[in-house]
């Protein structure tokens, strides 16, 4: 499924996946939550775990 993927379209969806990513750290930076940084954590530390 994966195999026929190039540079670019990993790119892509890399750049997709990031954006995704921070919707909510945009969205409490504009609410502006109190805790901001440990909501940055959190989302960084899901990011690259997977759990989100």
């Amino acid at each position: 499924m994966f195999s026929d993927i190039g540079p670019f379209e990993l790119l892509v969806v890399a750049l997709v996946a990031l954006a995704v990513l921070s919707v909510p750290t945009l969205v409490a930076r504009r609410r502006r939550v109190q805790r901001l940084r440990l909501l940055v954590v959190v989302n960084v530390i899901g990011a690259f775990t997977g759990l989100f």
